[in-house]
This record gives structure tokens, sequence and C-alpha cells, in this order.
């Protein structure tokens, strides 16, 4: 149950992430990752997973785990939307590429 939680998560929060970067497309893929990988953290991890009782929740759980916890959300947010802004640019690069090619 715990997996299938962390998967639907997964895909709620790509279609999350993809709305943030829409809303705030000036930000940087850095920052855009840290405030998705902390939403991930505060939501699920925090939120929702001890609310359905998959978990116990953090409240038993010491800080230095916490904060562990919440960098390597964070980390992965990072990673996450610096992989998806270069791939979004190398499309943008092979389009544009493709159109020339065409003429």
């Amino acid at each position: 149950m715990e997996q299938a939680n962390h998967l639907a998560a997964a895909a709620a929060f790509g279609f999350g992430y993809a709305q943030l970067h829409k809303h705030m497309s000036a930000a940087t893929a850095v920052m855009l990752g840290a405030i998705y990988g902390a939403s991930l953290y505060v939501t699920n991890i925090a939120g929702i997973a001890p609310l359905i009782r998959l978990t116990s929740g953090e409240r038993n759980t010491s800080t230095p785990v916490r904060v562990e916890r919440l960098g390597l959300h964070v980390l992965y947010g990072v990673v996450t939307a610096i992989v998806t802004d270069q791939l979004a640019r190398r499309r943008e690069r092979n389009t544009v590429l493709g159109s020339w090619s065409e003429v």
C-alpha cells in the first residue's frame, strides 16, 4: 500500500510540477525543484500518508531524520526540475532545427 501511495502521489505531483512551472515560469529550475521537493515531503510524507494510516507520520521521528527526509525530497525535486528543463530545451531546439531543415 505504501508503494502504491508513492506511485499515486508521484503521478499527482508530476501534474503539480507542470502547474508550478506554468505559474512560476520566471523561476529557476533549482528554485522550482526545491519548492516541488519540499511540497512532496510536506504533503505526502507528513500529511497524506499518516492521514490514510499508511505510516505513523513524522511525529515519532527525530528531528535529524526529518531534516534528512526533507533534504532528500528537495534534492529529488531539484534533480527532477533540472532534467525536465534540459529535456524541454532539447525538444525546443530540435523542433526549431527540424523546422529549418524542412525549408
